[in-house]
């Protein structure tokens, strides 16, 4: 992943003292007047900005409220979105325990501690957090620094520290990131009172954060597939038979608090199967529903899945709904991250019974059944050791097709359908039926399905019937001879 970077963490020393270089030659100049100065109260207002564009340069704080014009392309902090960061005040007046005589001298002072509290090459924004945090716990414990107080970002993301004391040192530091953030904001160190700024005003400072943006091409593919309607066993090729399944739309919710917020709710998988889920923000928790599946033949449940990803993309935790924990997987392959969820088919079946025009039961005939679509396909089964039931495998051609025998029988395992059997032989005695029949699975009951058919029109062999054709037969032969007879002897006579 290309991460737009701001600035970096480590090695800041110089943006950090062009950050405070306002405040530290502010700080420094009448040191004298500033010692004797009254210790009246103030406040301070912090103000959390954020960019991920390497274009945005520093924010010079100068203690007033800056116009957006100042403010260099950053923007405010929006913790409802990158998640809420604290901020805690100390003073720090034994680290400055001696004259200044320039501003330089404090510039130095200031980035020997940033440099004691940064980490160098920290491996994220909450790597260098704990550096700090563990090196500002122990200057308290020796009692060199006071903590003070911790306040977390409002709704605005600005914090703000009332009824500070309006003399001596103080530091405030970015004590508590989310994953969203990249780097966290350069230490703020200044001096109270600061000119201009008297007792009762409030002073505005500005954090600046780099927060992290994902990468188009490091976008986290879906692919929605199906077990195959033509092998839903997979026995045609010894593995689970999958397919892409397009038009599917999918909505996907951010986690706000206790509540999600929707992101979009129409995500559509392409012929492909896929979509990508692009601009997604870094450390928060995710949940992505099927929504609309039209295809017909799969089960209606609507998998949902939920994930979160890390500082820098990568999701960390996946998990399904509990039933659906078989049918969604996540995988991050060479860092291509894909989830993959699943449809099962839907699968009935159907009993038939062979009967007569008196539905009484014949056997003897034969069946085979015909592909919903293709004529030219039929089905392979696999007949049970009942005799009877037969489970629908896949399709093949008609001449490799599963003959159907019996009176009584029943096909399982049909995928959501319309269906033909094919009547390719009939009992004896009887009429083979001249089209299909045809049939629907949709999961409604299936009832027994009768089918009839016919006795011959014409007489069978062994009925008393073609006795009589016989009898008629030697009747016509027998005057025929006699006609012939009688004419001769009548050509004889003449």
């Amino acid at each position: 992943m290309q991460i737009k970077k701001l600035w970096k963490r480590v090695g800041t020393l110089a943006a950090a003292a062009m950050l405070m270089a306002p405040l530290g030659g502010s700080l420094t100049s009448g040191s004298q007047n500033n010692a004797k100065a009254a210790d009246n109260d103030v406040s301070i207002k912090v103000h959390k900005m954020m960019s991920n564009d390497t274009d945005v340069n520093k924010i010079n704080n100068t203690g007033d409220e800056l116009d957006a014009s100042d403010l260099n392309g950053n923007t405010p902090y929006d913790p409802s979105m990158y998640g809420n960061a604290e901020f805690t005040l100390y003073r720090v007046d034994d680290w400055f325990d001696d004259e200044y005589s320039s501003s330089a001298e404090f510039t130095d002072a200031q980035e020997e501690y940033i440099n004691a509290m940064t980490k160098e090459n920290p491996a994220n924004a909450q790597s260098a957090v704990e550096h700090q945090n563990d090196y500002l716990d122990r200057q308290v414990v020796q009692g060199n620094i006071t903590k003070m107080e911790t306040q977390t970002t409002k709704s605005d993301g600005t914090l703000d520290w009332s009824s500070v004391t309006n003399n001596g040192y103080y530091l405030i530091v970015e004590s508590s990131v989310s994953a969203s953030v990249d780097a966290i904001s350069v230490p703020m160190m200044f001096r109270l009172p600061m000119a201009d700024k008297a007792a009762g005003s409030t002073i505005h400072l500005y954090a600046k954060n780099q927060i992290l943006d994902l990468d188009n091409e490091e976008s986290i593919t879906v692919k929605k597939m199906g077990v195959n309607p033509d092998d839903p066993t997979g026995s045609i090729n010894g593995v689970e038979d999958l397919i892409d399944l397009a038009n599917v739309t999918f909505k996907l919710e951010r986690q706000t608090g206790d509540g999600w917020t929707t992101v979009s709710d129409n995500f559509i998988t392409g012929p492909d199967g896929n979509f990508s889920l692009k601009g997604l923000l870094p450390g928060n928790t995710y949940r992505l529903t099927e929504n609309v599946n039209p295809h017909n033949a799969y089960e209606d449940k609507q998998v949902s899945v939920q994930f979160k990803l890390d500082s820098k993309g990568i999701i960390t935790s996946f998990k399904a709904d509990s039933d659906s924990e078989s049918d969604a997987a996540y995988t991050n392959t060479s860092g291509k991250q894909q989830i993959t969820i699943l449809n099962r088919l839907k699968l009935g079946e159907i009993p038939f019974s062979k009967v007569n025009e008196n539905s009484t039961g014949i056997s003897g005939a034969e069946f085979k059944l015909q592909h919903p679509e293709d004529d030219t396909k039929y089905a392979q089964l696999d007949k049970d050791d009942d005799g009877s039931t037969y489970k629908f495998i896949g399709w093949t051609y008609k001449d490799s097709a599963t003959t159907i025998e019996g009176g009584e029988f029943s096909i399982t395992g049909l995928p959501h359908d319309k269906y033909k059997l094919e009547e390719t032989k009939a009992p004896d005695g009887y009429t083979k039926l001249s089209k299909p029949i045809e049939f629907t699975i949709d999961g409604s009951t299936e009832e027994l399905h009768e089918i009839m058919n016919e006795k011959y029109d014409l007489p069978i062999t062994g009925g008393m019937g073609i006795l009589l054709f016989i009898l008629a037969g030697l009747a016509l032969m027998g005057t025929s001879y006699y006609l012939y007879r009688r004419n001769q002897k009548i050509k004889s006579s003449k």
